[in-house]
C-alpha cells in the first residue's frame, strides 16, 4: 500500500495547484478571456516543448516500432469498447445519455494526461511521449466519434482535417522525432534547457486552467446528477481494467516488445478524468453544458481516488 500513498500524496499535491485558479477565478482576477490566454500559452508553448525536451533526451531508435503503432492506434481501440459499453448502457437520444456516452469514451489525455506524466514520472520523459503520440489519434476522435455521439448527424459535418491533425503536439514530436534521430540535444545541448524552462510550466499552467474552470461550474450538486456514477464508473474504472487486459494480451500472448513507459502512457491516458472540452463541446452542439460540467467535474475529483488504485494494479500486473 506504500505505492498507493505515494501515488496519492502526489496527486493531492499535483490538485492542489489548482487552488490559486480557483480563487483568482471566484475573485474575478482570471475571466474568460483570461483563461482563454492560459490554455493557449499551454497548448501551443508549454506541452509542444514539454514533448519536445523529452524526444530531445530519447533516442527514438531504442523504443520499438510495435510501441510507437500500439500507442497511436489504442485510442480507436478503447474509444470502440468504452463506447459499445455505453452505448448499451445509456440508451436514448436526449441530451443526457449522449453526454454520459461521451464523458464515459473520451479522456483528458493531453491537458491532464501529460502534466501528470511531468509531475509524476519527471525522470521518464518517453511517457509523455508516448501520451502524445495516443493524443493525436484522440483528439481526431473526440471531436469527430465524440461531435457524432452529441449531434446524432452520424458524424457528416464538415471538418477541418488540416486543423484537426497537424496541432503544436504532433509538429513538436515530428520535429522532436527527427532532433533525437540526428542527435541533437547531445550536440547542443543547451536546447534541452531552452525547451525545459516552457515545459515546466505545464503542470502549473494546466492545473490554474483546471482550477478557474472549476470556479466557474453551477453550485447545483454534481454528486446528484443522474448517470454520473455509471459515467465515472466506465471511464475510470473500466477503461483502464480494459487497458491493462489488452496490454497483458499483447505483452503476454503476442509477445509484443511493449515498454514499461509505452504501458504506462497507455494506463495514465485512459485512466484520466473526462476530456475538458465535455461542456464547450455540449454547448456547441446544443446539449446541456451544465450537466456535461456536472460529469466533468466529478470524474475529475474522483479520479484523485481511482488512479493511485488502478497505478496500485498496473505496478503489480506489470511490475514498471
Amino acid at each position: 500500500m506504500e505505492l498507493f500513498f505515494d501515488m496519492l500524496g502526489r496527486l493531492c499535491l499535483f490538485a492542489a495547484l489548482g487552488v490559486p485558479g480557483f480563487l483568482l477565478a471566484k475573485w474575478g482576477k482570471i475571466g474568460q478571456e483570461g483563461r482563454g490566454t492560459l490554455v493557449n500559452l499551454l497548448l501551443y508553448v508549454a506541452m509542444p516543448c514539454l514533448v519536445f525536451a523529452g524526444l530531445l533526451e530519447t533516442d527514438v531508435r531504442a523504443l520499438h516500432a510495435a510501441e510507437w503503432i500500439t500507442c497511436a492506434l489504442f485510442p480507436a481501440l478503447i474509444v470502440a469498447v468504452i463506447g459499445g459499453l455505453g452505448a448499451l448502457i445509456f440508451r436514448g437520444e436526449g441530451d443526457r445519455p449522449r453526454l454520459c456516452r461521451f464523458c464515459a469514451a473520451f479522456a483528458n489525455c493531453g491537458f491532464l494526461g501529460l502534466p501528470l506524466a511531468q509531475s509524476l514520472f519527471p525522470d521518464r520523459p518517453a511517457v509523455a511521449l508516448f501520451i502524445s503520440i495516443f493524443n493525436i489519434l484522440s483528439t481526431v476522435l473526440l471531436f469527430i466519434i465524440g461531435g457524432a455521439m452529441l449531434s446524432g448527424d452520424g458524424g457528416k459535418q464538415k471538418r477541418n482535417w488540416f486543423r484537426l491533425l497537424v496541432s503544436p503536439l504532433t509538429v513538436a514530436t515530428l520535429l522532436g522525432v527527427i532532433c533525437s534521430l540526428l542527435h541533437v540535444g547531445q550536440k547542443l545541448p543547451f536546447l534541452i534547457t531552452f525547451a525545459e524552462i516552457p515545459a515546466a510550466m505545464t503542470t502549473p499552467l494546466s492545473m490554474t486552467v483546471l482550477g478557474a474552470l472549476l470556479a466557474t461550474l453551477p453550485k447545483k450538486p454534481w454528486w446528484r446528477e443522474s448517470g454520473l456514477w455509471l459515467t465515472a464508473l466506465l471511464k475510470l474504472a473500466v477503461a483502464p481494467l480494459c487497458t491493462m487486459g489488452i496490454l497483458a494480451f499483447l505483452r503476454s500472448v503476442c509477445k509484443l516488445p511493449i515498454g514499461a513507459d509505452a504501458s504506462l502512457a497507455l494506463l495514465l491516458s485512459t485512466a484520466v478524468s473526462t476530456a475538458a472540452s465535455a461542456p464547450s463541446m455540449a454547448e456547441d452542439h446544443g446539449r446541456d453544458p451544465h450537466y456535461a460540467a456536472a460529469l466533468t467535474l466529478g470524474n475529475t475529483l474522483l479520479c484523485l481516488l481511482t488512479l493511485p488504485f488502478a497505478y496500485l494494479l498496473f505496478n503489480f500486473i506489470f511490475g514498471t
